[in-house]
């Protein structure tokens, strides 16, 4: 099954963190996040990538031709448009893997298609969690909906302090509970996706998350997938600086390995 991810996007609330792609910042000393996030798949069985890239495109090829990438992985880079919103990427994947389909047919009609118009996992390049794929995938299978989304806790950041009058008692760590959003970690039926882009006219101004999601939830048409551990996004030069300190602990291991 392959995996496809968000990689095209500016990170312009990173800042000019390295003067890299978001995805592409390292948060520790050997790997970027891109990296650890496509471990966690490799390591569950699934090896085949498709990064769906725009902004600066060249250094995501520097990083497929890297020591980082091990042998039995299988990366495609596809240039989606810099510009290009997360709608747009998603339908440019699905028509490149129409066309290979025909193009494979046409090469020889007498052979089965070893491509096929089928479902695949998209998640976010610059976000990371210890997802039971297989569970994911279990669900997504026994609930037939055309999209299954990971749900997490949105990480607070701030702790709780608990006051009884004018009197502070005691401090709590930062609340993990409040609510769901989506975590990425999807599972899409490529084939059932397609209608919902029919009614877009500019398909590259396309948001995935406000055109096309909010339609397939009012047909009743995404199932949750709830995790209720670890979660993090890296949108800020805090968000790095905390996953770097996780990386540096020991409980870096302890939520992955």
């Amino acid at each position: 099954m392959n995996v496809v991810i968000f990689c095209g996007g500016k990170g312009t609330r990173l800042g000019k963190t390295e003067n890299l792609p978001k995805p592409l910042v390292k948060i520790d000393n050997k790997y970027p996040i891109l990296r650890h996030l496509m471990m966690h798949f490799a390591k569950q069985g699934f090896c085949k990538f498709t990064l769906l890239c725009g902004y600066r495109i060249e250094e995501f090829y520097k990083f497929r031709e890297s020591w980082m990438i091990p042998n039995s992985w299988e990366v495609d880079i596809l240039d989606t448009g810099e510009d290009t919103q997360t709608g747009g990427r998603v339908y440019r994947y699905i028509q490149d893997q129409l066309n290979k389909n025909e193009a494979q047919s046409k090469c020889n009609k007498y052979l089965p298609r070893k491509i096929q118009v089928e479902t695949f996992f998209l998640t976010y390049g610059d976000g990371i969690a210890p997802i039971d794929l297989i569970s994911l995938y279990d669900t997504h299978i026994e609930n037939s909906r055309p999209v299954t989304i990971t749900a997490v806790h949105p990480p607070s950041r701030f702790g709780l302090m608990e006051v009884n009058g004018s009197l502070v008692t005691s401090f709590s760590e930062k609340p993990s509970n409040t609510g769901w959003i989506n975590g990425g970690f999807m599972l899409i039926d490529q084939k059932a996706l397609l209608p919902y882009y029919d009614s877009v006219i500019d398909k590259d101004a396309c948001n995935f998350e406000k055109d096309i999601l909010p339609t397939i939830a009012r047909n009743r048409n995404i199932t949750a997938f709830k995790h209720e551990g670890f979660w993090q996004c890296m949108d800020t030069p805090r968000d790095v600086e905390f996953l770097r300190s996780l990386r540096k602990e020991k409980k870096w291991k302890e939520i992955f390995e």
